[in-house]
């Protein structure tokens, strides 16, 4: 049987939470290989994914999703799931959607009663903003979280209604993503990919970008920044050594991507994330 979490009551190292107009934000810390067991939460509610990632086994004919750095995954009202964290230390900021806002969305939309997940860029901007305004606070930020919020839950509601063609890859496309996603330090090109998986490369990038919105290239290199962004927020390591396990040729171009896709500089992102163990 579920155990059943009340509001505030979740597995975990939570940190200090923060009521605002109806939401209330809380900020957990979890160890890493941690196996949660199947359990249910009563309140409605989405979390950010800032560092690290995991599994999770849904009560919805036993599917499965993965939260991943910077993602949003919505939990409905009574959600069962177990959950199993992977190898870095996770890092989650959870926002409870109390009655008043479950009333505000009624207003525009059906509730959406199944676990979403999104992880766009303008997702990752606005969970890495969130989180800032949770942290930083000044009298404009109850404004600011009331609007950040609503921005996340409209880009979770437009994945609620997106195709079903969209949400479910081919298992061959499927099979370069998971490829992408193991990669460490030897970057596959697009026509070794593309003769794995038996396609022409054109083909192959066109598919990967109409079902995951980017290019093979942009995905890998998104991958490099999620993997140097955990080293940054749980390890002393110098930028140098950093950049050049991720991938890139020296700390210069390491930064200048890094800023591109996180919207800050390495320096900053770990002053900001740091986590110490």
């Amino acid at each position: 049987m579920a155990r059943n979490l009340l509001s505030r009551d979740f597995y975990g190292g939570t940190l200090p939470s923060l009521a605002v107009t109806g939401l209330t934000l809380s900020e957990s810390c979890y160890p890493p290989a941690l196996k949660m067991p199947r359990h249910q939460h009563e309140p409605a509610y989405f979390s950010l994914v800032l560092q690290g990632s995991y599994s999770e086994k849904l009560g919805i004919k036993g599917s499965t999703r993965e939260g991943r750095p910077h993602a949003a995954l919505f939990h409905p009202q009574g959600e069962s799931h177990a959950v199993i964290f992977h190898a870095a230390p996770v890092h989650i900021l959870r926002v409870e959607l109390g009655p008043q806002w479950l009333d505000r969305m009624s207003l525009f939309d059906r509730i959406p009663d199944a676990p979403l997940s999104q992880g766009n860029d303008h997702v990752m901007s606005l969970a890495r903003r969130l989180y800032r305004e949770f942290q930083h606070r000044d009298r404009w930020s109850t404004f600011a979280i009331e609007g950040l919020t609503l921005e996340l839950m409209a880009e979770l509601g437009r994945a609620a209604t997106a195709s079903p063609k969209n949400r479910k890859p081919s298992s061959w496309i499927q099979t370069v993503r998971e490829q992408l996603e193991a990669v460490h330090a030897e970057f596959p090109t697009l026509e070794e990919l593309a003769t794995q998986a038996g396609v022409h490369p054109v083909h192959l990038s066109r598919e990967f970008r109409k079902q995951f919105g980017v290019t093979p290239s942009e995905f890998l290199r998104r991958r490099r920044i999620e993997q140097a962004s955990e080293q940054l927020a749980h390890s002393d390591r110098s930028l140098c050594e950093i950049a050049l396990e991720a991938g890139f040729y020296d700390q210069s171009h390491f930064t200048n991507a890094f800023k591109r896709q996180m919207g800050m500089t390495p320096t900053a992102y770990r002053a900001l994330f740091y986590f110490h163990q």
